[in-house]
């Protein structure tokens, strides 16, 4: 089923798609409060309801699909992410779940990596143009990543001992340990 969360109205965390049991129209729904398992109902093609928030609380129903954290502001509850977590001169990302929030902060507890098991309460700011929170990567993101941080640490030392020779730029990249992986 393709959503167009650009319909959505502001809030919408869930859109479900009707059915004959429940409810035969199509809605949107949002938390009745940040946290909240209640929710209220914005329903689509119909008088009852069109064109605004009717106030729960409502059971969500089942077949409600989940608009999914894009990494822009807070994470909603129950979102388990990557938080931005300093040590002293170490910075690196430590997956947590997100408990509970307001407008501003959230509160988190670390499932994955240094200081597991914390709880702690953070805003969406940024260190250093870094996010504080983030979704997940995948594996092929980290790949990605990987690959262009190899690529900026070979063009540094081939820009560092080029001196107008292609093959002096490749004898750096060598001696500074940089060889072609021959997969089988």
């Amino acid at each position: 089923m393709n959503i167009d969360w650009n319909d959505a109205p502001e809030g919408a965390t869930h859109f479900s798609p009707g059915n004959k049991d429940r409810s035969k129209y199509q809605a949107w729904w949002k938390p009745i409060a940040p946290g909240s398992s209640k929710y209220q109902c914005w329903a689509v093609g119909t008088s009852f309801g069109c064109g605004g928030w009717q106030p729960g609380p409502f059971g969500l129903p089942e077949n409600a699909v989940k608009r999914e954290w894009t990494g822009e502001g807070l994470p909603p509850v129950g979102t388990v992410c990557e938080y931005l977590w300093q040590w002293s001169d170490k910075i690196v990302y430590v997956r947590v779940k997100v408990l509970s929030h307001d407008e501003e902060r959230a509160q988190f507890r670390v499932i994955q990596g240094g200081g597991i098991g914390s709880l702690r309460e953070c805003n969406q700011r940024l260190e250093d143009g870094l996010p504080m929170f983030r979704p997940i990567r995948t594996p092929e993101q980290i790949a990605a990543e990987e690959r262009l941080k190899a690529i900026d640490e070979m063009a540094a030392v081939y820009k560092s001992n080029y001196e107008g020779h292609v093959k002096d730029g490749c004898q750096a990249l060598y001696d500074a340990g940089y060889r072609l992986q021959v997969k089988p």
